[in-house]
């Protein structure tokens, strides 16, 4: 079995077993049985921007729309949507810190107990598009969330990248 093949089948049966123990994104947050949240993701949007205009190179983008729940009788202080990775043919191929916040525009990312919140998040502006990223299929990408030095991560598979010229 060649390289490439074998690489490709190892990413694979990870994001079966992110997916499997997530769950539509449930899960407990690290190591601590006090936070409990889950992410449910409401909307996702990818695209390559291929006339960026004058002197520019063509970019991608993605941007979406997620509610966290507070499963906890604690409050979840400070979430953070740390780090986005975007996959493509099972190939890792951007890593970006998104723009992350609460769609209600208020100055915290805590949720109280028992609550919901909503969240917006995109890639940074200019993220140039890279050869990697196969256009004619669907991508995946995972959201790294952190809050008090813990983590949970959500997966969101099968994004359709539109084409924008």
């Amino acid at each position: 079995m060649n390289y490439l093949k074998f690489q490709k089948i190892i990413i694979w049966v990870f994001i079966f077993f992110i997916s499997f123990f997530i769950g539509a994104c449930s899960a407990k947050m690290s190591n601590d049985t006090k936070i409990n949240l889950s992410v449910e993701v409401l909307k996702s949007n990818a695209w390559v921007n291929l006339m960026p205009g004058m002197n520019m190179k063509p970019t991608f983008h993605l941007i979406g729309e997620v509610k966290i729940i507070n499963n906890s009788g604690d409050i979840i202080k400070d979430i953070n949507l740390q780090e986005v990775y975007i996959y493509s043919d099972s190939i890792l191929v951007y890593k970006f810190i998104p723009e992350f916040k609460s769609k209600e525009n208020d100055s915290t990312n805590s949720i109280f107990p028992s609550a919901e919140k909503i969240f917006t998040f995109n890639s940074p502006k200019g993220l140039v598009l890279k050869k990697e990223l196969n256009q004619q299929k669907l991508c995946n990408a995972l959201l790294k969330f952190s809050s008090e030095g813990k983590t949970i991560d959500c997966m969101i598979e099968n994004i359709k990248i539109e084409k924008v010229y």
